[in-house]
């Protein structure tokens, strides 16, 4: 009389198999990884305009330092537009001796593509800022969010990330935003010192 088996060896192999395939996807294996995480950031920004971009010559930039823990703003404008506002100036002030000339330059150039330091961190807040973001997926932002309920007219912004290789991932918003948004914006005021704008 032959014995009844309850499973045989291949039987057996796929279900230690199977489970082990179970444990690891229950241990977080099987979750999507972005090719950004843990990856160096040297540097983040958010960059937008005053709308009609088309329009506007300036460009206001708060940037996350992180090779010297530092955020900072700037108003950048372009040497060619620069020129121009100089030269409105002396359509308008065509009295102006050179010496206001010059004050007009001087106090144009602090104003513009001077950036101001807004606050600094340390490199545990840095740290503390990074762990958390990853967490929430903040490098598995999508390329642009915008809402189709309005016409785009530039006044949106963009979120750039710097990584140590050169490399870059950029995300542009305009009245849309990921689940995840309102979390990782308040990592940055919290962990590092002024908001994400």
């Amino acid at each position: 009389m032959r014995k009844e088996k309850g499973f045989s060896e291949k039987g057996k192999t796929f279900a230690a198999l199977f489970s082990a395939g179970i444990l690891l996807c229950g241990a977080g294996a099987c979750a999507p990884k972005s090719p950004y995480e843990g990856a160096s950031v040297v540097r983040i920004e958010r960059i937008s305009r005053e709308g009609m971009e088309m329009f506007s010559s300036r460009r206001y930039i708060r940037a996350f330092d992180f090779e010297n823990n530092i955020v900072t703003d700037e108003t950048e404008l372009s040497e060619e537009d620069f020129q121009m506002w100089i030269s409105l100036y002396e359509e308008r002030t065509p009295d102006a001796t050179e010496a206001e000339r010059e004050a007009y330059i001087a106090e144009m150039r602090a104003e513009f593509n001077t950036p101001e330091v807004k606050a600094r961190f340390s490199e545990a807040d840095e740290k503390d800022f990074f762990e958390y973001v990853e967490k929430q997926g903040f490098y598995s932002w999508a390329e642009r969010y915008e809402t189709q309920l309005v016409v785009d007219d530039g006044a949106g912004f963009i979120v750039k990330i710097y990584f140590a290789d050169n490399t870059c991932k950029q995300t542009y918003f305009y009245y849309d935003y990921p689940d995840n948004y309102e979390k990782i914006a308040a990592a940055f005021q919290n962990d590092l010192g002024c908001g994400l704008w």
